[in-house]
């Protein structure tokens, strides 16, 4: 659920404890990014609200795609060193 944008409503009010379950992060995580001014936040009372276009916002600035290097070399068993079966015996 950490990257379904389509259940999160720009103009709805999310508490934090519904804001760590979409980031899929603690409590504790959404308190440190609020701190940090990575939200927007409005009070209700004692409760902490975020707006999910605030949400939105985060993960079009913070988040990125992943990149992944290709391996360097595929071994294959031709690749093995000569002394290996020799190796493989010694073990048992």
């Amino acid at each position: 659920m950490a990257n379904d944008t389509d259940h999160i409503h720009p103009d709805a009010l999310y508490s934090v404890a519904d804001v760590a379950k979409l980031d899929g992060c603690c409590v504790a995580s959404v308190y440190n990014r609020l701190s940090a001014g990575e939200y927007r936040a409005y009070k209700d009372g004692k409760s902490t609200r975020i707006p999910g276009s605030s949400v939105l916002a985060r993960r079009a600035t913070k988040l990125r795609p992943a990149t992944f290097k290709k391996p360097s070399t595929i071994r294959t068993p031709d690749d093995r060193p000569a002394n290996f079966s020799k190796m493989a015996n010694r073990e048992k």
